[in-house]
């Protein structure tokens, strides 16, 4: 009687130490690409952009598996340094959830442009096993 249960607390130890799948990243050189997770893995996509020029990435079709991490986050390029009208990379975070297979779409465009098409569109598959 004491096996089964100390069987199943070792088991119960064995599972919460193990260690999330890391973080898998990617960029717009992968757009189009098919994105494999695992349940629970982080998906980091970060984008090329300039927001001095009022152009913004923003998320524009959301992949029913994925849930989002915090909002998306802007930073100069390091190797600029903080010069004006120098670029900078957006980064957006994503966990998978739930199995299943669609898109993860972005937008690059001035927000009070609504009605012009966007100067840069990205768009990934993703796949959550």
């Amino acid at each position: 009687m004491l096996r089964p249960a100390l069987a199943d607390a070792f088991a119960a130890l064995v599972a919460a130490c193990a260690t999330p799948p890391m973080p898998r990243e990617i960029n717009e050189a992968a757009e189009g690409a098919r994105v494999t997770l695992a349940r629970g893995q982080e998906l980091v996509v970060t984008l090329d952009g300039n927001q001095t020029t009022g152009f913004r990435w923003s998320l524009v079709r959301a992949a029913p598996e994925l849930v989002q991490v915090g909002v998306a986050t802007s930073v100069a390029r390091t190797t600029e340094g903080r010069q004006s009208g120098s670029g900078g990379l957006t980064t957006f975070r994503f966990r998978a959830e739930k199995p299943g297979t669609s898109s993860l779409g972005f937008a690059y465009r001035r927000p009070w442009e609504a009605n012009i098409p966007p100067a840069k569109s990205i768009r990934f598959e993703v796949r959550v096993e």
